[in-house]
């Protein structure tokens, strides 16, 4: 019986190289093919890499960006969506499946992690924003507890806050939008991955975020303006957003979200927010950040 399966096992291993070749060379793998890799993705038992955000966080775009930039493949464990497999197969640029690949999820289930050898990146959104457009409403407390959707939105950060601090990064959606070069030269850096493709990718910035955006044909406001939803709220319900944040998740609220995102430092005022007067603030942010 031995000796029947050495061809067969001969025979897959030669199989998986091939893939792995046209994958590096750029060549479109097949549906078959693409099973088989994506099993082996998921199967993947090495140090994990999680990219972690609440939904609309644009987990999409930092996906494809790494993706194009250090050619590591992203998936989701769930293949119903073909977003969920390596975006360079929709996007048509070349990733390495031979390296460790980086895990998207919203949910880090208990177990499947170790916060001592595996790395995390979080993003973090403005939860006006991140809540509001996923919830589709945010007018009661109850949008914020386990009665709704958005308490995922803050055990994420509790869960960030008590990984390794030397396994962790935590990136704001903002900074990506506004900063995207500096903010990806500190992700690349925290990977280990040179960043020799990035003057280049930023040189074709506009045209890689057409495909992504293409790829994520639900985005609204097309990273076009950083308070696109919660310019739609009344002040006095944005204000009292802020108190139930307060309430509900002090920790999260007074150490990532509060310096930020509260109505006190927001400037609505503005016709393009994301290019014109929250740069400062945003930089006096990031420094912050980086204090953390």
């Amino acid at each position: 019986m031995v000796k029947k399966k050495e061809p067969l096992m001969k025979k897959n291993i030669i199989f998986l190289l091939l893939i792995t070749t046209n994958l590096i060379i750029g060549t479109q793998p097949t549906a078959k093919e693409k099973q088989i890799i994506l099993h082996k993705l998921v199967k993947y038992n090495g140090p994990k890499t999680f990219l972690l955000s609440y939904p609309r966080s644009a987990n999409t775009w930092m996906r494809y960006c790494l993706e194009y930039l250090t050619q590591r493949p992203t998936f989701h464990k769930t293949h119903t969506d073909k977003r969920n497999q390596p975006l360079g197969w929709l996007a048509n640029f070349e990733i390495d499946c031979a390296k460790p690949p980086i895990e998207k999820t919203h949910v880090l289930e208990p177990g499947s992690f170790n916060k001592h050898v595996d790395k995390l990146i979080l993003i973090v959104r403005n939860p006006k924003e991140a809540i509001q457009r996923h919830e589709h409403q945010l007018n009661s407390k109850e949008h914020l507890t386990a009665k709704g959707r958005g308490k995922l939105y803050f055990d994420n950060i509790a869960l960030f806050d008590s990984w390794d601090p030397q396994n962790r990064i935590l990136i704001y959606y903002e900074d990506l939008i506004l900063a995207p070069k500096t903010t990806l030269e500190q992700v690349l850096f925290f990977l280990n991955e040179p960043p020799s493709k990035l003057d280049a990718f930023m040189k074709d910035y506009a045209e890689h975020q057409k495909k992504a955006i293409q790829i994520y044909s639900e985005s609204n406001s097309k990273a076009a303006d950083i308070l696109f939803h919660s310019k739609r709220m009344k002040p006095e319900l944005r204000k009292q957003i802020d108190q139930w944040i307060a309430e509900l998740y002090p920790m999260q609220w007074n150490n990532y979200l509060k310096f930020r995102f509260s109505e006190a430092v927001l400037d609505y005022g503005t016709k393009n927010t994301t290019r014109a007067t929250t740069m400062a603030l945003l930089n006096n942010a990031m420094s912050s950040s980086k204090q953390r």
